[in-house]
């Protein structure tokens, strides 16, 4: 099984990940709860999808964060998710102890500080409960961004319930060892990788090769600088003076016309 480090060392790991197609979206007007009436858009329908499933390591809506943004940047690096363009959406089971770990779905939870909310409120909601007596129950919620709450959707399904049907036009697919040694040597350099390499190569300290190993663009600008002028210089203007210019002028790199050469 596969593993995702999170940025105090812990190894967080993937039981597995499916590969889908973003059916449509569902849009209740005036908020689902009160909607009288559901929308479907259809307007992204068979879009690309990725779901990746975690084991139940992860304690804390912090680390929760954390893991979405480690879970990005390898995305970004393998050039398969677009930050300025592609949506990120968690499903988080959250469950304590001191109602027995019976467990409460999060449902479409969007963007990196909505993930720590939402968790920190069902943590506070589901303690509440126990606090005052009352028993907690299996159950699919929804995160309401606005209200800043969840709410109760429908009790949770087991397995058997979710109804898994064969599609016949989707052929097996054998994921031979020779595939899978054939995909890890053309695998691209990810973040940990240029981490390593811009504290022992260029000699960076820690807390700047990390910022610039964790945002690919940067760290190809800073590696193709480093390659003229003293590593050390290069790695604090590509950090500090290039994203300040950006931000007054309100541009990503992706969008101005500079080249490493005009760098």
């Amino acid at each position: 099984k596969g593993k995702i480090k999170l940025e105090s060392g812990k190894e967080v790991g993937l039981t597995r990940i499916h590969m889908e197609e973003d059916p449509a979206a569902l849009i209740h007007p005036g908020g689902m709860e009160t909607s009288p009436f559901v929308l479907v858009d259809y307007n992204r329908s068979g879009d690309p999808l990725v779901e990746v499933v975690t084991e139940p390591d992860l304690i804390s809506p912090e680390e929760a964060r954390d893991f979405m943004k480690q879970l990005i940047t390898i995305l970004e690096y393998l050039e398969i998710f677009d930050v300025n363009n592609c949506i990120i959406k968690a499903d988080a089971n959250v469950s304590i102890k001191e109602s027995g770990y019976i467990r409460s779905e999060i449902k479409n939870i969007t963007g990196f500080k909505d993930i720590e909310r939402a968790l920190k409120y069902e943590v506070v909601r589901q303690k509440k409960e126990v606090e005052e007596g009352k028993k907690l129950k299996q159950e699919t919620r929804a995160w309401d961004s606005n209200k800043g709450l969840t709410f109760s959707l429908r009790t949770k399904e087991v397995e058997a319930e979710y109804g898994y049907i064969i599609d016949p036009d989707l052929v097996t697919i054998d994921l031979t060892k020779n595939w899978i040694k054939e995909i890890e040597d053309t695998m691209p350099e990810l973040a940990e990788d240029k981490l390593e390499k811009f504290t022992k190569e260029f000699k960076i300290g820690g807390t700047t090769a990390s910022v610039l190993a964790k945002n690919k663009e940067l760290a190809n600008v800073f590696e193709a600088v480093a390659a003229s002028v003293n590593p050390e210089l290069a790695a604090k203007w590509v950090r500090r003076e290039l994203p300040r210019v950006l931000n007054f002028v309100k541009k990503k790199f992706s969008e101005v016309k500079l080249t490493e050469k005009h760098l």
